[in-house]
């Protein structure tokens, strides 16, 4: 074996690995090592860690020993000596660090166990300072000291602790102490590694392997590495197989997905001989598809057997698979039982989901609030424990509302100064309306820790709030987002794409939300696959969206939405069974879907009003604006069912920058400086609302004129994104509640801009604002809103092309040729119907374009030619038969006025066999549907 050279450039020297450990601490320097004399062999180490050596390892491996249980309870100790052995002190103290299916983690317990036996000279003094070390830098365990916990391990390192001088190499290596420091870590590593710890050789091997690390000799990376592999054989050969797991968690470190590969064959061998800690490794590989083909189906496999080898990581992990999943099973919460027992705090916030109704759709308000003080009570909370116990003290989900306690409890998330806790309180203080330059702090900070939430919030804080940043940086920081994985930014992409008409670019953003598990992206990759040759994939899609398991609540109210707007097909009441379905998760959105649902059915009974007052008010409680404006709405009893009168709901809607809100506002300056003051902390994405408050901000001389156009600058950005929102920001500038008096010319720059993004709406207005004075410019704008299908634009140019010979007459009936030669129904039905009147040498024509549009389903186009063929202006051709016939087919496509006339042809036996009945049964349809009052 060779020896060490020392680094170049000075500093410490390496040990030669043969030499005791004990020379370096009593001040005796190493002896300069030789370079190494390269030689052949027949197998490279690296050869050998690709792949572990084919022993009999169920012979050779020694059987982990089953944790024993505690000695005592020491959960009762009070802090004095023991006649517990020192050793059996040490395992019980490990055993309440890691937790079990017997013991609860504490890891404030052990620490105060260990601290207790470093303090005493014993057998376990060394081990115990080196457990007590890696406990004061866990925050978990009580406050953190890490100059403490150097000197522990220096201390165990000179009593010849070879695991303390690896602890404090890797310590070191990494900068946990406090700051990297490559010339110590290679000291305490050498130390470890002359006393025989592949694991330390292995880490020596990567320190070298470091690009621009300072190198003792040549190829010393190889050097330690065929070390470690003779480490490594010799401890297998020994018996000793917790090494493979050693190995494993080396190679996953080094080469990427190939490193995940080779460490996946270590870790399968070490879980077969029954190491809890391989098989979890395995099981994660499996899950995450790294180095290995994501198979969730042997992750859970192998979750469940390192569940059934005590570890309690395990079960948690196979409790959340079973249950994202949809399988709510009494296996699943046999092993959640089991690690929230042993305080594991991911299963602690699991359980906190699980109740919460996130994989069921079905909340149990009691259980939550019990998971919530289990999960907040733990010495190291998770973030979304604390913020769900928050959230449920604000809303009174479960709990008591206590607005101080909610918010002693959003203050401590504030404290702890960790990204996710960060994001956490950000969210807060927006929601609230508290302190926007304050979260967009936080934010960055959490940003610059790479936190995808935050990249997207902030994303939207430059895309909404007036100068917070340009439009290239809010698109860098959404571009982030989404290469980050966050959902929600993907979705946006989506969207953008779509409006842009890139139908391929929105399905690959909204694919990429859905491979994350996100079911609104599900929702709406089968809207926009739609129907056609795709339609199975859209049912698949529309499926996983509702399917039980993670997000099933998000997913079934996204379905139910499509379903109610008829963006997919549906059956009748298919959208209401979902709702039904979640109507216990206690959602706010959900809360107002079904509210609204039963307020939509007349009339309504006192006791559907009752349920739907108790819904909105949930639903507000929670924060959603729209269901405050929906209470407002209601008027009459919402006080006396939600203790807060209508007027103030119109307040708390319009703080949260509800558009319908704040043109509702009264004229109450007291008011309305209250609702700007809550805009102005929030983010407010709805150019409608921004150009309301700029109409409210024009009421004040103290600088609101400044603050109006800002908002009005902001809104136009944003609107610009899609064309129904430039039309909705010129009909507010056209009707002056943008600036406070009409501004016709930035209302009509908007309205071309929105029509000349296809906006028909904005082109048919165009038209009629032109077509008084500028009857060509008006065409123009109508041809637009006629090729889009507007029957108002079809209107337009028919009135245009009824004018004397003009230019505009000339091009108005261009355009209705135009629209009707793509076939748009109402410019089918108009030209042929022109064609007919001023040109009946063309009636045939004309005939034939209204036959056209009637059998696209055009009524109108029906009506029309039963008409003209019972006056006869078909080309002379008299037809009571056709006539008639024209008439049904209107009538059974629901028109109220045929199904009156058809009644009418059945009693007369015009075109038609008399039929007193059927005459009869057809006016009563006709009347049903409003014709006959």
């Amino acid at each position: 074996m060779n020896a060490t050279a020392p680094f170049s450039g000075g500093g410490i020297r390496l040990l030669v690995l043969a030499a005791a450990g004990a020379a370096l601490f009593a001040g005796v320097p190493a002896p300069r090592a030789q370079q190494a004399e390269p030689r052949e062999t027949t197998t490279s180490a690296q050869a050998f860690l690709r792949t572990p050596p084919k022993r009999d390892y169920a012979k050779v491996c020694r059987k982990i020993p089953r944790p024993q249980p505690p000695a005592v309870d020491w959960t009762k100790w009070d802090g004095r000596d023991t006649t517990v052995p020192p050793e059996r002190m040490l395992a019980d103290a490990g055993r309440y660090a890691a937790g079990g299916a017997d013991v609860a983690r504490d890891r404030a317990l052990a620490r105060r166990m260990l601290d207790h036996l470093a303090a005493r000279s014993t057998v376990a003094t060394p081990e115990a300072k080196r457990q007590l070390a890696l406990s004061l830098t866990d925050p978990a365990a009580g406050p953190v000291d890490l100059k403490r916990a150097e000197t522990l391990l220096q201390e165990a390192s000179a009593a010849l602790r070879t695991g303390a001088a690896l602890t404090l190499g890797r310590l070191y290596r990494t900068g946990a102490l406090p700051a990297p420091d490559p010339d110590a870590a290679a000291r305490y590593l050498g130390i470890a590694a002359s006393q025989g710890d592949p694991a330390a050789a292995l880490q020596l091997a990567a320190l070298y392997a470091t690009p621009g690390a300072a190198q003792p000799f040549d190829n010393a990376a190889r050097h330690f590495l065929t070390l470690a592999v003779i480490g490594v054989q010799t401890a297998l050969a020994g018996g000793d197989c917790s090494v493979l797991t050693d190995v494993g968690d080396f190679l996953l470190g080094v080469e990427g997905d190939a490193g995940a590969a080779a460490a996946a064959r270590w870790y399968e061998v070490g879980a077969g001989v029954g190491d809890a800690d391989a098989a979890a490794r395995l099981a994660s590989l499996h899950e995450t598809g790294r180095g290995l083909p994501k198979d969730t189906a042997k992750a859970l496999e192998l979750w469940e057997l390192a569940a059934r080898q005590g570890s309690v990581r395990a079960m948690t992990a196979a409790a959340r698979l079973h249950l994202a999943a949809g399988r709510d099973t009494p296996s699943a919460q046999q092993l959640l039982s089991r690690a929230v027992l042993a305080q594991e705090p991911d299963a602690l916030l699991l359980a906190v989901r699980y109740h919460r109704g996130d994989f069921t759709g079905k909340a149990d308000p009691v259980a939550l609030a019990a998971s919530l003080d289990k999960a907040a009570a733990a010495p190291s909370p998770a973030v979304e424990a604390l913020s769900a116990q928050a959230f449920a003290y604000r809303t009174g989900r479960g709990v008591t509302a206590d607005e101080a306690r909610a918010g002693a409890i959003y203050e401590r998330l504030g404290a702890m100064g960790s990204p996710e806790a960060d994001v956490a309180y950000a969210d807060y203080l927006l929601d609230q309306g508290l302190d926007l330059r304050e979260a967009a702090a936080r934010l960055t900070r959490a940003a610059g820790a790479g936190q995808p939430a935050a990249l997207y919030t902030l994303s939207e804080i430059g895309r909404c709030v007036p100068g917070a940043a340009s439009p290239e940086e809010a698109a860098s920081l959404l571009a982030r987002a989404a290469n980050a994985g966050n959902a929600a930014a993907l979705r946006r992409l989506a969207r953008s794409a779509a409006d842009a008409g890139d139908g391929a670019a929105a399905r690959g953003w909204l694919g990429k939300a859905a491979a994350l598990g996100d079911r609104r992206a599900m929702v709406e990759l089968a809207v926009l696959i739609g129907g056609g040759v795709a339609q199975e994939e859209a049912v698949r899609f529309a499926a996983r969206a509702a399917a039980p398991g993670d997000g099933v609540v998000p997913g079934r109210l996204a379905l139910a939405d499509a379903y109610f707007a008829a963006r997919l097909p549906s059956k009748p009441g298919d959208g209401d069974r979902l709702l039904a379905t979640v109507a216990e998760s206690g959602n706010g959105d959900v809360d107002l879907r079904l509210a609204k649902r039963l307020l939509a059915h007349t009339p309504v009974d006192d006791a559907a009003r009752a349920q739907a007052i108790g819904r909105l008010a949930a639903a507000a409680g929670a924060g959603n604006g729209e269901a405050m404006l929906a209470l407002y709405r209601l008027g009459e009893g919402v006080a006396d069912k939600t203790g807060v009168p209508a007027g103030e709901w119109l307040l708390r809607a319009a703080e949260r920058g509800e558009a319908d809100a704040l043109a509702a506002l009264p004229d109450d300056e007291a008011a309305v400086r209250r609702v700007l003051a809550g805009v102005g902390q929030r983010i407010v994405c709805d150019p409608r609302a921004l150009a309301l408050a700029a109409g409210l901000y024009a009421r004040f001389p103290d600088g609101g004129a400044a603050r109006a156009e800002a908002l009005l600058r902001q809104a136009e950005r944003i609107a610009a994104e899609r064309p129904r929102q430039l039309f909705g920001l010129g009909e507010l500038y056209a009707s002056g509640a943008a600036t406070g008096a009409p501004d016709t010319a930035r209302a009509i720059g908007l309205f071309e801009r929105a029509a000349a993004a296809g906006h028909p709406k904005a082109a048919t207005l165009l038209g009629d604002l032109h077509a008084n004075q500028h009857g060509a410019e008006a065409a123009k704008w109508y041809r637009l809103g006629a090729l889009a299908g507007q029957p108002a634009a079809v209107r337009g140019l028919v009135v245009l092309a009824g004018r004397d010979a003009s230019d505009a007459s000339e091009t108005a009936l261009a355009a209705l040729r135009e629209a009707a030669g793509n076939g748009v129904p109402s410019a089918l039905n108009a030209y042929g119907t022109l064609l007919l009147t001023l040109q009946p040498e063309r009636g045939q024509e004309g005939v034939a374009l209204l036959t056209q549009a009637a059998e696209t389903g055009d009524v109108t186009a029906m009506k029309s030619l039963a008409r003209l063929y019972a006056a006869g202006l078909n080309g002379g051709r008299v037809s009571a038969d056709e006539a008639t016939r024209w008439t049904r087919r209107a009538a059974e496509a629901g028109d109220p006025e045929a199904m009156y006339q058809y009644g009418l042809a059945l009693d007369l036996g015009f075109g038609v066999k008399a039929d007193r009945q059927s005459a009869m049964r057809w006016q009563k349809r006709a009347h049903d549907n409003g014709y006959i009052r």
